[in-house]
């Protein structure tokens, strides 16, 4: 007895056809799996480090088109930041100190500009380290936990401006050309006033190091993705069809 077959219909497009399915389904789950990675990362780094860094997590695919072995990485663009809080780890100082901006400092802060930096003119706010020696108006306190120093910058105060809505900014200056910004502050609130009264400002705190807490767990994000991937492809194996 002899037996024939046939084979309706083109192999080699029907074995592409086939390809590109299996394509599909494998870069669409690394897709969904990415997405839930990333929405992880972002939100154990929103719940430490606020929603700001949260923004830094990305999430890139390769490559962009549809591939078996389509692969995804998921980062952070500070991710320095985020790695020592997930290792708790301990920065230490080139020198003798970490110096840390008070709130004074850094609230309602800026910058000088590019201009304004060229030709060596200080304006703005947020003053720097360097900026703070150069002054030759700066000098150091003992904390109150006696473990730490508080470096503070000689004033002299401006005249109170108040806003429409009865906020007040208070201005303070070191010698002729630093303009020390110390934020808003509601009309009851005279913490601002107290500090600029006694002719000078807090501008940082000297610590001989700081240790950071531990706040994230990567790895957990990393194995529930893991355990989700091949569920995924095999989803999307079972519902994608062959496109004609």
């Amino acid at each position: 007895m002899r037996l024939k077959l046939a084979l309706k219909g083109d192999l080699v497009r029907t074995m592409k056809a086939e390809e590109a399915r299996i394509a599909r389904a494998v870069t669409a789950a690394i897709d969904d799996v990415s997405d839930f990675a990333r929405n992880g990362y972002r939100e154990q780094v929103s719940d430490a480090l606020g929603p700001r860094v949260a923004k830094t997590v990305r999430k890139k695919r390769f490559p962009r088109t549809p591939s078996i072995g389509a692969a995804a990485i998921v980062y952070s663009r500070a991710g320095e930041i985020v790695a020592g809080f997930e290792r708790g780890s301990v920065i230490t100082p080139q020198g003798r100190f970490l110096a840390i901006p008070t709130r004074y400092n850094r609230q309602g802060g800026r910058r000088q500009s590019r201009l304004q930096r060229s030709k060596g003119v200080w304006a703005g706010c947020r003053v720097t380290p360097q900026e703070m020696v150069d002054s030759k108006l700066a000098f150091v306190l003992p904390a109150g936990d006696g473990s730490s120093l508080v470096w503070c910058l000689k004033v002299t105060r401006a005249q109170q401006r108040r806003g429409k809505r009865g906020r007040i900014r208070d201005l303070a200056f070191a010698g002729a050309m630093l303009a020390v910004g110390t934020g808003h502050s509601r009309r009851s609130d005279s913490s601002v006033s107290d500090i600029l009264a006694q002719g000078y400002v807090p501008m940082f705190t000297l610590v001989p190091q700081v240790r950071l807490e531990k706040k994230i767990s990567l790895a957990k994000v990393a194995y529930k993705a893991g355990q989700r991937l091949p569920r995924q492809i095999r989803h999307n194996l079972e519902t994608f069809k062959i496109e004609d």
